[in-house]
């Protein structure tokens, strides 16, 4: 690119300096007509105008209503998903909440056990994830004349690769292909490649941050990408750490030795495959049941690229962006108007913004859970400087709630931008203290959302209540009263602190939830329920119907953080999963459905030997 540059500037410059030292007689006798100068110097801003819509505009909006995908259940994997009884970190399970995640976004999931003629028929994708085991008899002919015949295939891969025999499942299915899965590991030198993403100009990727790893990749393999395969993702700092075939998982020594690749590690590729597309990740982390939570903006564009979207980087195109620019270059190199030097880069980089702005509106496909009855979409709020940690399994971290949700039946997504659009959809949307406030349009969109049938609950406390107060006051409610005294002063109200109560009496006794650090919650409406209440008849967690909907208001900014719900060990409070049943309980309550009652808690203490069957259970 450099190199262009320099060549382009030189010509430019030595034409103009030719100009300027010709006698005006010459210059005017080899001009061109002023006539035919304007024409040329338009043409090349209009070409400049074009070379970003050629290249890099993606027109047909991905669609997955009614595609069908086909998940090969084979692997070193595991198709569980959270469940009731099974807590902390290893119980998410790895990729049981896929097809739920995919038909959410309209598609029709098929798990094949054989990679079947049947099962491949009139399928737009294939997933394969991992495969370990040696291909049956016609198994991989059966996929390349999938994807010859127009089918896409995604390969996530691992750094895991060297099979006992030598072989990679991986590399003897991309053989076609112009891809290969290294033995190294892909390691960061920021943890989850934060800010260390570089991306082409695709529509999978167009508007994408990656502050918080929304790709999803974590430490994987490296993809040897040759032409005409191209990359997709590019980690930028960091290394491929060699493999060790005696080493932990077989990764590397976790250091930067000599002759290792540093930066620029090609961590997804894709290639046109006769009528098809191969796509090569080696990394399958975005696609699991905890890390989709917050790579979904990526993996649903993804999913909608390779079901059918065509988008600019055909063959075709890009060879006509290549004369578009060749022409330009000449015509910059010989045009002696200072205007066409001024206004072609102007017009280059807004049709370039242009593009990409379109891209990111086109490219866009959203999850939906009114497919599901009742609606199975929950959001948690990440776009307003929310309170818990974005580190899932932090004290601050929100990974309980999300497996609590998940335990419940919902598609539990991370919301980054609360729009109209994205709520309209969903059915539960969860906001835990947020640091920054609602604007009066998004007031209005969540009590559209909520009067439509939504679900919305606040979890804040009176320190943290700030930014949400003008939003729960359109609801009806306040966390911590503040009164004003006969004497102007005043006084706010006092902290409630830790303490249990119940929340539920049955015949066999009293059940109990747990508060971390409580404030009272005020509310006007007759018609609101309090549903736990604190010492001195002060509510902590209230809701009330509001068209269809309900907005719940829990005075506790930690109320559903791991430090007050769910240890990343899975161990028990105290003995006790009082918050787990009080959550199971509660949204049977809001959703109108039949009232899940606990069993009556006892204080136990899981054995060691109960955690080791678990966890070996959970293995592939």
């Amino acid at each position: 690119g450099a190199l262009m540059h320099l060549i382009v500037f030189g010509a430019v410059l030595c034409r103009s300096t030719r100009t300027a030292n010709a006698n005006d007689a010459n210059h005017m006798a080899h001009c061109e007509p002023h006539r035919g100068r304007q024409l040329a110097s338009g043409a090349a801003v209009a070409i400049a105008i074009l070379l970003p819509v050629i290249t890099t505009l993606a027109i047909q909006h991905p669609e997955l209503e009614g595609k069908k995908i086909v998940l090969y259940e084979k692997g070193f994997l595991n198709w569980l998903k959270p469940e009731h009884g099974e807590y902390g970190s290893i119980s998410v399970g790895m990729y049981g909440m896929l097809p739920v995640y995919l038909e959410s976004l309209g598609a029709h999931c098929v798990r094949s056990p054989d990679l079947s003629e049947a099962d491949l028929d009139n399928a737009d994708a294939l997933i394969l994830i991992f495969p370990d085991e040696p291909w049956e008899e016609g198994q991989l002919e059966r996929i390349w004349n999938f994807s010859r015949q127009g089918g896409s295939v995604l390969m996530l891969g691992e750094h895991t690769i060297r099979e006992e025999n030598g072989g990679s499942r991986f590399n003897e299915m991309l053989k076609p292909t112009d891809m290969r899965v290294r033995f190294d590991s892909a390691t960061f030198a920021v943890g989850g490649w934060l800010k260390s993403y570089e991306v082409p100009f695709h529509p999978v990727t167009a508007g994408i941050p990656d502050d918080r790893n929304q790709f999803g990749m974590v430490i994987g393999a490296t993809v040897q990408t040759e032409w005409p395969a191209r990359p997709l993702l590019v980690g930028r700092w960091g290394w491929a750490d060699a493999g060790d075939v005696d080493g932990t998982a077989m990764m590397g020594n976790g250091r930067y030795d000599s002759g290792e690749k540093l930066g620029d590690l090609v961590l997804a590729s894709e290639q046109q495959f006769d009528k098809g597309t191969v796509m090569c990740f080696g990394d399958p982390s975005g696609f699991t049941n905890g890390i989709t939570v917050g790579s979904h903006l990526f993996t649903s564009r993804l999913m909608g690229y390779v079901t059918g979207s065509h988008g600019p980087q055909s063959l075709q195109r890009q060879l006509l962006g290549l004369l578009a620019a060749i022409l330009l270059i000449w015509m910059l190199a010989f045009l002696q108007e200072s205007f066409v030097l001024v206004a072609f880069p102007i017009a280059m980089t807004a049709s370039l913004v242009f593009c990409q702005l379109a891209n990111t509106r086109t490219g866009e496909t959203l999850p939906d859970g009114r497919r599901q009855n009742p609606n199975n979409l929950a959001y948690i709020s990440s776009s307003h400087l929310e309170s818990h940690s974005g580190e899932s399994w932090r004290q601050e971290g929100s990974g309980g709630l999300e497996l609590t949700l998940m335990r419940n039946g919902f598609l539990t997504l991370d919301l980054p931008q609360l729009t109209s659009q994205r709520l309209q959809r969903a059915g539960l949307l969860v906001s835990v203290a947020p640091s920054k406030a609602f604007t009066p349009v998004e007031r209005e969109i969540i009590r559209q959302f909520i009067e439509e049938g939504g679900i919305f609950i606040s979890i804040v406390g009176y320190p943290d209540a700030g930014p949400s107060t003008a939003l729960l006051s359109e609801l009806g409610f306040e966390v911590g009263t503040v009164v004003t005294t006969n004497e102007d002063r005043i006084v706010e109200p006092q902290p409630l602190g830790y303490f249990k109560v119940p929340y539920l009496e049955t015949d066999n006794g009293l059940h109990h939830v747990r508060f971390h650090a409580a404030w009272p919650v005020a509310f006007v409406p007759e018609d609101a329920q309090v549903v736990a209440m604190a010492s001195g008849n002060k509510p902590v967690v209230v809701y009330r119907r509001i068209g269809h909907g309900k907005a719940v208001v829990i005075g506790d900014t930690s109320f559903a953080m791991n430090k007050n719900l769910e240890n990343e060990s899975g161990a028990p409070f105290e003995g006790l999963r009082e918050n787990a049943d009080f959550w199971r309980w509660f949204l049977t309550i809001l959703r109108d459905q039949p009232q899940w009652i606990p069993a009556m808690p006892s204080l136990f203490q899981e054995s060691e030997n109960d955690q080791e069957t678990f966890e070996e259970d959970l293995l592939p």
